[in-house]
């Protein structure tokens, strides 16, 4: 058995440990490593398990191999053994690392906020994380009130601060290259229930939400308005199956969207309005599918509104032929 092949057969999760599952075939929690209890990531790709710590990893998805060298501190040949009993047959093919990663596709903004800019967002990112796990108990109620699970807060990073006086959850804009997490923007969503909802970190370029999430196996896209659509969406949707955000019925960069929406075979807007699906549309060389909001007794039912109200599931199934997790 080739690296390749231990990589791709050999799976993480009972290497792991006590790991949650979440939604799009991710596993979050603690880190065995550096014991960070919402920073470690397993996702489930064709090519095999790939893991990412945010506070003791490169920025880079890794596999089964490069897990054992981290946690064992050992060889590459004897990480190999340790997994199969014996050496592995071959290398990688003029391949010094161990690295067999599936990066997200690419999403760069027109201009990313500077190294500086950046470097303060995620500790701002990392605090409101810590301060949602203290606990937050009105910043959890406001989560749980509208159908997030834990492992979705921890998978996305969200996080609680208050932001000008008010207590808004935060939600972080970020992808990861070939190199590191490249995080581009935070928004904060207040939750008191004032007539301004968001606001946003300053220097933050908002593109496509949730890139960090799509794999580059993925074979079916969903793009939806609004963060916690999103949200609501990847905690149902199966593997296979990328969700990315548009930001609200105003945001999207046209030429974003196309060069993200050409990697993948089939292709779904979901807007409120059927005029903005069109637009979207639009916006794509490939034939996509438009979902509008179903509206059911006077009221508008996005994808946050059909999960509380338990029909997600069936909904997704019956526009998109797939079976939520």
């Amino acid at each position: 058995m080739d690296a390749n092949q231990i990589n791709k057969t050999i799976e993480l999760l009972p290497l792991v440990g006590d790991l949650r599952k979440a939604g799009g075939g991710y596993h979050v929690g603690p880190c065995p490593m550096c014991g960070g209890k919402d920073r470690f990531t397993v996702k489930h790709t064709p090519s095999g398990d790939r893991w990412h710590c945010r506070h003791c990893g490169d920025g880079k998805y890794h596999g089964v191999i490069d897990f054992i060298i981290a946690r064992d501190h050992v060889s590459f040949i004897d990480a190999c053994k340790l997994l199969t009993g014996g050496a592995p047959d071959k290398l990688y093919q003029n391949q010094k690392s161990t690295t067999a990663a599936q990066p997200a596709p690419k999403v760069q903004p027109a201009t990313a906020p500077d190294m500086a800019t950046q470097a303060r967002m995620i500790k701002t990112m990392d605090a409101a994380a810590e301060d949602l796990q203290a606990p937050n108990v009105e910043a959890q109620a406001y989560l749980y009130g509208r159908g997030l699970a834990p492992a979705t807060w921890e998978a996305w990073h969200i996080g609680s601060a208050i932001k000008g006086g008010r207590l808004a959850v935060t939600l972080p804009w970020y992808y990861i290259d070939a190199q590191r997490e490249i995080i581009t923007g935070i928004k904060y969503r207040f939750i008191d229930g004032g007539q301004q909802r968001y606001t946003a970190a300053a220097g933050s370029v908002f593109v496509l939400y949730g890139a960090w999430a799509a794999i580059n196996t993925d074979t079916t896209v969903v793009f939806v308005e609004g963060e916690i659509n999103a949200l609501s969406l990847w905690q149902c949707l199966p593997r296979g199956v990328s969700v990315l955000s548009i930001g609200s019925q105003s945001g999207g960069r046209p030429e974003i969207i196309a060069k993200v929406a050409a990697r993948y075979k089939r292709v779904f807007f979901w807007c409120d309005e059927a005029d903005k699906t069109r637009e979207y549309k639009k916006m794509i060389a490939q034939d996509a599918t438009g979902i509008q909001s179903p509206t059911i007794s006077s009221v508008k039912y996005d994808a946050n509104t059909l999960l509380l109200a338990g029909q997600l599931p069936d909904f997704i199934k019956h526009v998109i032929g797939a079976d939520c997790m």
